[in-house]
């Protein structure tokens, strides 16, 4: 009986062992390699960062920087958040800093970029992508290393979180009253996912666009018709059978939305007009509403599952996204036009320098995805190489279909 007891007990004692290891190692088993910058970011009480509501007053450092930096950080994301390990922050600074050389400002994103398969090489291209097509503004990014709490986190992006600012979205400021007289500018995101702060226009396309509001970050009752009869005016003036009408130019930047649509399909982002697609639009009446900037590529290389890149995003759409006013823009000879000028002035200045472009990112982390591949085996950034020569290979293969359909010689 005693030696039944001793042997039981010992064996429940291996199970709670290898339960508690489960096979993983301590948080000080993995360092960062030190090829990038390394953030280390420390809790008050080393609380975590658990929350996308809820901020923590934390400090920072840089490695081999001397200054510190008094912060506040909180989770942010969507799919990444849900589904991943490795999790996505925003960052809110005490002070305005040029951190790493970005745009200086308080606020800044963490991308861990884990959640799909290319993500981060996605997001590295199609920044870079809008940067040599022209946009207006594209977000300054940096990889980098993150040390939070004592435990390392991996291979990160850096970048801007886009919001109203002088060297971002420079639209006007409200002020406090938020009256009629003195209007400000607007900054919308037309997204899927479900928040308080979201409009809803009834689109002649038989579909609701859910558009979120960001700036100003709450409405008055004057507002939200305003932004809302704004709305279902551009749409009623898109969704026309009319291909020669320009009534549609009144109200939408046709520069901004062609550099906006031909970055993505560069990228051959189908998600890109209903997902994370960002407008603003500033003051006056006058003001045209402006697509941009760029922002998530997860849906990057959309027609990788069935290897046809010879096809533009608003044809064979996954069910899990839509065109929206891309599938009506198409329809308009003058947008069509513009698109071409701009793919035009796009290949002539870059020709075919995008490999050189992806493989020396690739470089510039292989040391850092040797230690992200080390904390989390089955992230997707640790197979940063294989999807870098993907990546060139399929966006040579759209320039080809591109190149074809566009009339580029």
């Amino acid at each position: 009986m005693i030696l039944r007891l001793n042997i039981t007990s010992f064996l429940l004692a291996m199970v709670l062992l290898l339960a508690c290891c489960d096979g993983k190692h301590s948080s000080s088993d993995f360092k960062p390699s030190g090829a990038l910058p390394v953030l280390r970011i420390d809790t008050k009480s080393n609380r975590p960062v658990d929350s996308k509501e809820r901020w923590r007053s934390a400090n920072m450092q840089i490695d081999g920087v001397s200054k510190e930096w008094d912060i506040l950080i909180k989770g942010r994301g969507n799919t990444t958040w849900e589904w991943s390990e490795k999790k996505p922050y925003r960052i809110k600074l005490e002070e305005s800093s040029a951190m790493l050389g970005l745009n200086e400002s308080k606020h800044f994103v963490l991308l861990s970029e884990a959640a799909v398969p290319f993500a981060m090489i996605s997001t590295i291209l199609g920044f870079e992508l809008s940067r040599r097509v022209g946009m207006d503004y594209t977000p300054e990014v940096k990889p980098v290393e993150l040390v939070l709490n004592n435990d390392y986190q991996g291979l990160y992006l850096l970048t801007e979180q886009i919001r109203v600012e002088p060297n971002r979205i420079n639209v006007k400021s409200w002020p406090r009253h938020n009256d009629w007289i003195d209007r400000g500018g607007w900054l919308l995101e037309i997204d899927g996912w479900n928040t308080y702060q979201r409009l809803t226009v009834n689109s002649r396309m038989g579909i609701n666009i859910s558009v979120e509001y960001h700036f100003p970050k709450t409405l008055k009752a004057w507002q939200r018709e305003y932004i809302n009869q704004l709305l279902a005016r551009v749409d009623s003036a898109i969704c026309v059978s009319d291909t020669m009408s320009v009534e549609w130019e009144k109200f939408v930047d046709i520069d901004a939305v062609a550099k906006f649509y031909l970055v993505n399909e560069l990228m051959d982002n189908c998600e890109a007009f209903s997902g994370s697609c960002w407008l603003s639009r500033d003051a006056a009446d006058t003001a045209k509403i402006k697509f941009g900037p760029v922002w998530d590529f997860g849906s990057a290389f959309s027609h990788r599952y069935i290897d046809r890149p010879d096809c533009f995003i608003y044809e064979n759409v996954p069910k899990y996204c839509s065109p929206l006013w891309l599938s009506e823009l198409v329809k308009f000879p003058r947008f069509r036009r513009c698109v071409r000028d701009y793919y035009t002035k796009f290949r002539k200045a870059n020709g075919d320098q995008i490999d050189g472009f992806i493989d020396v990112f690739i470089e510039q982390v292989a040391e850092a995805c040797i230690s992200e591949r080390n904390r989390w085996p089955n992230s997707p950034v640790a197979q940063l190489r294989k999807q870098g020569e993907f990546a060139k290979s399929y966006f040579r293969r759209k320039i080809k279909f591109l190149d074809s359909q566009w009339l580029y010689k």
